[in-house]
């Protein structure tokens, strides 16, 4: 079966040379006493061979054929190309510090397979990692809920850094669900309250779906905490996001929408939509030491917010 990422030219050469050796065998061979014959041929090859090995070459070289017979979309030469150039590679994007905390430097990274494919997409930090190379105050306050006067009544949600992802090929691009990665530092911790991640410095690092002036939209309660009908139970709850906000992303259907062992639970953050856990499955939750999690986030029906939490002491998210 041919390779699908053989060579684009590799067959032309093929389909190019075999007309005239089957010319030079057929005339020597078996036209050698039949000079009418012969000449004819010679005219006729005169006349069309370079239509001929040109339609040949093609229709043996082209990326469609071996795709046809492998059943799947052809490949363009200048993909096959890059899917070598980026076989075993990892790119990284650009590097970023907390405000007023330059020493150490936070970028994104993706990494690619043996075959050219994304095998990874995460976060790495260099240099000191030491608490005060961290802000270390509750929160950065970007989406800190307040009252009707602006006072904070919750200091949502940690220090958030923004980060780009890396320039991808474009083969690599087309199908790339991520549009950014948002990095939240967490001196105490978050909720939910009395849970493993409460009083547990880490990071959190969001994985968007959703393009960064999107995130905007999911806009915190006007009083702080506003009490909104939850659709599933029809009762009242307290919400950290508007009623709006509140009632889309509690409504999904548990079979079609959430990931298997995944629950649902009010943690509605604005900038960010709600969480949902894996109590079954996270050691965290089943008695062991917090270091690492996965965290599904959603807003308006769409998973759009993937997020590991790494423990402090994790250089990078698995």
């Amino acid at each position: 079966q041919r390779h699908p990422t053989r060579p684009c030219f590799s067959r032309f050469f093929i389909g190019s040379l075999s007309l005239p050796l089957a010319y030079i065998l057929f005339d020597k061979k078996f036209l050698r006493g039949n000079q009418l014959i012969s000449t004819m041929m010679t005219k006729m090859m005169n006349l069309s061979s370079t239509c001929l090995l040109l339609v040949l070459g093609i229709l043996f070289s082209s990326p469609a054929a071996d795709a046809r017979e492998l059943g799947r979309k052809p490949i363009p030469c200048k993909d096959r190309a890059d899917r070598k150039k980026y076989r075993n590679k990892t790119i990284r994007g650009p590097k970023y510090s907390f405000p007023g905390f330059y020493e150490i430097k936070f970028f994104t990274y993706v990494s690619f397979d043996r075959k050219g494919d994304i095998k990874e997409v995460g976060f790495r930090f260099s240099g000191d990692t030491d608490y005060d190379t961290l802000p270390t105050t509750f929160s950065d306050n970007n989406w800190a809920t307040t009252d009707a006067d602006g006072n904070i009544v919750i200091p949502c949600c940690g220090h958030e850094l923004p980060m780009e992802l890396p320039d991808l090929p474009d083969y690599a691009a087309v199908d790339f669900p991520y549009t950014f990665v948002l990095l939240n530092w967490n001196p105490f911790g978050h909720g939910p309250p009395g849970g493993p991640y409460d009083g547990a410095p880490h990071f959190d690092a969001h994985f968007y779906t959703r393009t960064f002036e999107d995130r905007s939209m999911v806009m915190g309660a006007v009083n702080g905490v506003d009490q909104c009908t939850n659709p599933v139970t029809g009762e009242l709850e307290d919400s950290f996001v508007t009623c709006r906000d509140f009632e889309s992303s509690m409504s999904l259907d548990p079979v079609e929408q959430l990931p298997p062992t995944y629950t649902i639970i009010n943690a509605n953050e604005p900038g960010m939509g709600n969480h949902m856990i894996d109590f079954i499955n996270s050691p965290e939750w089943n008695g062991q030491e917090f270091d690492k999690t996965f965290i599904w986030g959603e807003y308006a029906v769409n998973r759009s917010l993937p997020r590991p939490n790494t423990a402090d002491d994790a250089n990078e998210c698995l």
